[in-house]
């Protein structure tokens, strides 16, 4: 016999999808931790190279926050964001996602790409 199929909600989807954001930050640091061991010592402030790994640093910083924030709207049965989850966000371009709209969200996160890499 077949088990019914479980009811979707949303808050049911968006706690899924924390998950699997936290996942992919997960493999992310797991490739950056190689990366830094492969590189070593041999990868200099100077090289192009460290700005390529600053975008993987990034992307995994953004997959946390956006794994915090789903996981907070997954919490919310009337829609609203919880207070002060901005607080709990790294990135200000993850904290622009919250704002109402001014300047778009890529060219925030592309402004802030450029910061430290946090590899080795």
């Amino acid at each position: 016999m077949k088990e019914p199929a479980p009811e979707l909600t949303l808050g049911g989807v968006l706690g899924r999808l924390s998950e699997y954001l936290d996942g992919l930050a997960d493999e992310i640091h797991a490739v950056e931790f190689v990366i830094g061991e492969e590189l070593g010592s041999g990868l200099s402030q100077a090289t192009s190279g460290i700005t390529r790994l600053q975008r993987l640093d990034f992307v995994r910083q953004s997959l946390e926050d956006l794994a915090i924030l789903t996981l907070a709207l997954s919490r919310q049965s009337k829609g609203d964001l919880p207070p002060g989850i901005g607080a709990q966000l790294r990135l200000d371009a993850t904290r622009h996602l919250l704002r109402s709209k001014s300047r778009s969200h890529w060219a925030v996160a592309q402004d802030e790409s450029l910061g430290d890499v946090d590899l080795f």
